[in-house]
């Protein structure tokens, strides 16, 4: 549980509180094959899958960082990991002239979650005709 609570980088956070249940599944998968299945496996090989899976889930949450598939490694890049952001000014522009403008904005909570919507018409000096 302390794990869990353990006080890390805000970038780092995810790949944390994700390994505690990485290893949970593999043991409980791995006891289910041994004693159903009777396959035996090394803890090797479970360290081996968790790793596995920790770097999978790294690459998919921050393609743009190049970790080594080792603990070692992936600790010392998860620490010095510092996100890059790109900024783009965008700004609005007026239509031409006699012409009105359409624009739209919408936002959802969740795939089938809350959702909603607005729009503005604005006329060519900028004015809003209409809205909703």
């Amino acid at each position: 549980m302390l794990w869990w609570g353990t006080i890390v980088g805000k970038n780092t956070r995810p790949f944390f509180r994700a390994l505690p249940s990485f290893v949970i599944w593999e043991l409980w998968r791995k006891r289910n094959m041994m004693k159903h299945e009777e396959k035996q496996t090394s803890v090797a090989r479970i360290i081996h899958i968790v790793t596995r899976n920790v770097y999978m889930l790294e690459r998919l949450r921050k393609p743009c960082m190049s970790c080594p598939i080792k603990w070692s490694g992936m600790l010392i890049e998860w620490t010095r990991y510092i996100p890059k952001f790109k900024i783009k000014r965008v700004s609005w522009e007026f239509p031409p002239n006699e012409w009105v403008k359409y624009n739209t904005d919408g936002a959802s909570r969740g795939n089938s979650g809350c959702s909603s919507y607005a729009f503005c018409l604005r006329n060519d000096r900028g004015d809003v005709e209409y809205a909703e």
